[in-house]
């Protein structure tokens, strides 16, 4: 296989791994000797990089994650480094040849799947403005040196916007705060105890009904309202029950209306809102179910099979 193949291959496995990470798919961003497949999340205040790169002639790649920030009228990198360094592969990724190459291939596809998927943590180091103007005293980083015009231009520009963009740590606290102001009445309402689970994840339940309230785990920060029967398993923050329902999917069964989504949230405010609307909906849509009566169930679940997309 050509390398400019086995590139093709690998964007491939890659266009998967990151969609839930909140990447595009990748595009080609070849340069000089260098063939590149680059995947780049847009973040509004600044954007993540992934970069597999083949130099042509050479036996291996390289696989690189790299911060950059709007500032002075184009991007500028304040960090960056190689998966192979932070998954403890510093030799890169030599390509496969001589006997079992099939066999190798798949290995050698399994394990940047693999890395990639893990390294793209190391972008939490940068997930608030916050985050990066400490970072970015630090001249331990592959960026904008400290002190130079590109650098001076960074931080103007974070500090512009350090309260803007709250950190995912900063959003969990305030779910965490908000939690049983909103839903604490409404289980004393509806005879519910409201329990914390983990910080993304609170119940209300009695021995009929479990409610979630749940500060999602994907890229994009949302708030979401589930409901199911009681179980006697403790709760966890990525249960797959199928008899587990989003609001969502309860009003849009019993009302034929679009009922509560995945409310998107970026500020403390944003969680408070989602949390506010998600209680109203629940009260206003699941009374019955609060009292214990399951009955729409077997209609809840022919809602779901015949829309198979349909968010539980």
């Amino acid at each position: 296989m050509t390398s400019p193949g086995l590139l093709d291959r690998i964007a491939a496995a890659l266009d998967v791994a990151l969609n839930g990470r909140g990447f595009p798919r990748g595009e080609r961003a070849d340069g000089g000797d260098a063939l590149i497949r680059r995947w780049m999340r847009d973040c509004m205040w600044k954007r993540d990089i992934v970069d597999v790169v083949y130099r042509r002639g050479r036996t291996q790649l390289t696989i690189g994650v790299s911060v950059e920030v709007p500032a002075d009228g184009r991007h500028i990198s304040i960090d960056g480094t190689n998966v192979g360094d932070l998954v403890g592969r510093p030799d890169g990724y030599p390509l496969p040849h001589g006997w079992f190459r099939t066999w190798k291939l798949r290995r050698f596809l399994d394990r940047i799947e693999r890395d990639t998927r893990a390294a793209v943590d190391w972008f939490d180091e940068y997930d608030s403005p916050r985050h990066a103007l400490k970072k970015l005293q630090s001249p331990e980083r592959n960026g904008c040196r400290v002190d130079s015009d590109p650098h001076r231009a960074v931080v103007a520009f974070l500090e512009s916007v350090r309260d803007a963009y709250p950190s995912r740590r900063e959003l969990i606290e305030a779910f965490v705060r908000d939690v049983p102001s909103v839903f604490g009445p409404v289980a004393e309402r509806h005879c519910l105890v409201l329990h914390a689970i983990e910080p993304r994840l609170f119940v209300l339940e009695s021995d009929k009904v479990r409610v979630r309230v749940r500060f999602g785990s994907g890229h994009e920060p949302d708030v979401n309202v589930l409901v199911g029967p009681a179980s006697g398993r403790e709760p966890g923050h990525d249960d797959r029950n199928p008899d587990i329902f989003s609001l969502s999917v309860i009003g849009k069964t019993l009302t034929d209306q679009q009922g509560f989504e995945p409310q998107k949230v970026a500020t403390p405010r944003d969680i408070r809102r989602a949390l506010d609307t998600g209680a109203s909906v629940l009260e206003r849509d699941c009374a019955a179910i609060l009292r214990g009566d399951l009955s729409i169930w077997p209609q809840l679940r022919r809602s779901v099979d015949a829309q198979p997309s349909a968010a539980k």
